[in-house]
Order: C-alpha cells, then structure tokens, then sequence
C-alpha cells in the first residue's frame, strides 16, 4: 500500500524555522492589508469616483510591477531574512509617515504615494517568502513536491487568513476612528514583524550558503538584473506548462482580479448603497473563501496537479453570473449583497487553489538558483496585469451597466481556461525528475 496519512503528508513541514516564516507573513501581511484596503476606501468616501478609485489603485501598483523581478532576483542573491527584516521595518515608517503628513498634504497624491511605496516594499517582500520555502524544507526526503506544496498553501492560508481579519478591522477602524487608527495599527504590526525576524527567523545556513555559492558575483545591480532575465528566460524556453501557468495567472489577475479590486467597493457602498463596515465584512468573507481555498490544497494535496487550473479557472467564471442576474433585475440590497459575497468568495477560493498550485509547481520544476527569479516573474506579470485592469475597470463602470461587465468577464475566463487546457494537460509530466535534479 503506497497510500499515506495526512500526518506523513505533513512531516518535515512544521519545523521551527517554518513556524517563524509563518507567524512573519502574519504579522507583515495584517500590517499591508489594513493600511492597502483602507486608504483606497476613504478616497472613494470623499470623492465617490469608481474613475478616480481605480486609476489610484492603479498607479499604486506600477511599482509593484518594476520591483517583482528585482525581489525574486534579491531572494536568490541576498540574505533572506534581513530582507525581509529591512522591507518590514521601511513598511511601518511608510505608514508613520502617512500620520504624520495626511494634515498637510492633497489626500489624493498622499494615498497614491503611500500605496505605491507599501505595494512596491511587499513586492519585494513577497518573491522573498516564496523563495524561502525551499530553503527551509527538507527536500531531501521522499514526497518533496506534496510537501512543499502544503508549505505554500500554509503560508497562503496565513495570508489569506490576515487578509480577511485586516479589512474587517480596517473596516470598523476607519468607519468610528478613522484612517489615523488603521495607519497605527499598520505600523505597529510591521514594525513588530520586523523585530520577530531579527529575533526569531533562522534559515538554515548550510541551504543557503550553497544557493549563493552557485552565483557568480554581480558587476553592478543593472547587468546582475539582465543577467537574471537571460537566465530566466534561457529555462523556460520551450517549457510550455511553465509559459502557460504565467499566462493563466495574468490573465486571472488582469480580467477577475482586477475587477473585483475595482467593482466590490464600487458595488457595496455604491450600488447597494450599503457602509465600509459592511465593505470590510465582504472582504473579509472574500478572504475567509481564499483561506478554505488553501485549507484544501494543504491538506489535500495530492489533488491538486497544474493540469487541473484550467478547470478550475472555468469553475470561477461561473460563479459571477448570479451575481450580474440579482443586479439586472434590480433585487433589494440585503439579497444582492449576500450573493455577491457568497459568489465572490467561492471563487476567491478558487483562485487560491490555482495560485497555490502554480506556486509549488514552479517550486518543484525550477532549480534552486532560480526560483526566487521564476516566481518573481510570475508575481511581475500578475501585477503588471492588474493595475492595467482596474485601470480599463474603473473607467468601464462609469459608463456600462455592471451586469454587462460581468457578462465579458465571465467569457474572457473561460476563453482562457480553453486555451491553456492543452498544455497543461500534460504539465505533471517530469515533476519528480524536476525535484531530483534540483537536489544534485
């Protein structure tokens, strides 16, 4: 009998060293969701643009953009957690900073350069994570590709868990306090994330010293950076899963993502005409489904391979009509707010599975020098993507019907899940000779 129990499925994982990256994406990842979800919301609150709300959310994100596949390049070429450490540390200044001017300053142009600096720092921050894990599981032994996979969905259930609980509290925080108590709570978990991982985080010396011993030494930060694209783009000539998995992720990002980022506040406190608390309970239920979306990627595995996100893309798609029809007909908000929520959240869960998948999938089919960089690229292209939908979104909602948009969005997916179906039926082929050669 080959068959294992979910405790063999999950040894090795629950090291010390795991631990700590865990309760670090914890308190980073609470820090940057209340303080990314409440600025945005109180712009749309004083000025009621969807335009203005998305072209802001928009802006916030080009760094993001340039800074993802300077993070992946950093998480393969400099020490990890003083890294992280460091992003940390400048994320709660960004936020002290934010108290300190937002009486003197045009809220418009402060919440455009407080966002662009908080998602610029996390983009930095979140390839480094990503790589860590790697590093700090023993993939030495056996069912190296379940393992790690259960890592990723661990750590993106700690995220999504913070995601839920940071627009709640965001939520509640700026509806009877207001912003200055969402920025204070922002900084003080960053700034204790930062001091956990001086004092906490340990990665194992012995992985990491022979990661940077394979690298040649930089000339200067420009050529290390061309020098990381060619050798990106040298591996993934020709792998077709690979290549495919970035164009299902950025198109994910570019047509549901940034949708929801954009059409949710926009259709709560708009349409509905409903308040930020209830806002910050949507998201924070639309959180709670990409949490039980990871629960069930850690603890099942083994079902989930990269030839099923096709599928599960084309299961999302399906899950914004119901929504679009209870707004075409005009049904009372209470009814309209529990569908949207309910749906928006299935398919958040649905996303996460599919981001989870690719994650440890590019884990297992990378080797070491490269994976921060692989992933970094990944992350590039879902954020490039996303910025320029809520972009296209924001100016959309000001002049078609929201069922309308729905209908599109809800074919683009499915268009996209059509067309990567057939490379990626295949994708699992090679993963365990992928993992070997990594160890070599």
């Amino acid at each position: 009998m080959n068959a294992k129990s979910p405790t063999a499925r999950t040894g090795g994982v629950f090291t010390a060293p795991f631990i700590c990256l865990l309760v670090t994406e914890a308190l980073s990842s609470l820090g940057q969701a209340t303080l990314t979800f409440a600025l945005p919301l109180r712009l749309l609150n004083v000025t009621g643009s969807a335009s203005l709300y998305g072209l802001v959310t928009a802006l916030a994100m080009v760094p993001s953009v340039l800074l993802t596949p300077i993070g992946g390049a950093m998480a393969d070429r400099f020490d990890k957690r003083r890294a992280m450490a460091l992003l940390d540390f400048l994320t709660a200044a960004t936020a002290a900073a934010y108290l300190g001017l937002a009486r003197h300053l045009d809220p418009v142009a402060l919440t455009i350069a407080t966002m662009m600096v908080v998602y610029g720092l996390h983009a930095l921050y979140s390839p480094t994570v990503q790589a860590t894990v790697p590093f700090i599981m023993d993939t030495k032994q056996d069912g190296e590709s379940e393992r790690l996979t259960t890592a990723t969905a661990l750590i993106t259930q700690v995220n999504s868990l913070t995601t839920m609980i940071g627009p709640v509290f965001a939520g509640m925080l700026l509806g009877f306090e207001g912003i200055g108590a969402v920025a204070g709570m922002a900084m003080s978990t960053c700034a204790l994330s930062s001091l956990w991982i001086l004092l906490a985080l340990r990665i194992p010396h012995a992985l990491a010293e022979k990661q940077v011993a394979t690298l040649e030494a930089p000339r200067t930060p420009l050529k290390t950076l061309l020098s990381d694209f060619i050798q990106v783009a040298r591996f993934l000539r020709g792998r077709r899963p690979l290549i495919s998995v970035n164009i299902l992720i950025t198109v994910a990002n570019f047509v549901f993502c940034a949708f929801l980022n954009v059409a949710l506040p926009y259709v709560v406190t708009h349409l509905l005409g409903l308040s930020n608390q209830m806002q910050g309970l949507a998201e924070g239920a639309i959180a709670a489904g990409g949490l039980a979306g990871a629960v069930v990627v850690s603890a099942r595995p083994a079902w989930f391979s990269i030839a099923h996100t096709p599928a599960l893309l084309l299961a999302c798609s399906l899950c914004l009509p119901p929504t679009a029809l209870t707004l075409a007909l005009g049904a009372p908000a209470p009814a309209s707010y529990l569908v949207l929520v309910a749906a928006t959240a299935c398919a958040m869960g649905l996303i996460q599975c599919i981001s989870v998948t690719v994650i440890s999938y590019e884990q297992t089919r990378t080797p070491s020098g490269l994976v921060g960089k692989v992933i970094g690229l990944t992350m590039c292209l879902a954020m490039a993507a996303m910025p320029l939908g809520q972009a296209a979104y924001g100016l959309l909602i000001d002049y078609l019907p929201m069922p309308a948009i729905m209908a599109v969005v809800t074919g683009l997916m499915c268009l996209t899940a059509i067309y990567t179906h057939g490379p990626l039926a295949n994708g699992d082929a090679g993963v365990r000779q992928s993992g070997a050669a990594r160890n070599r």
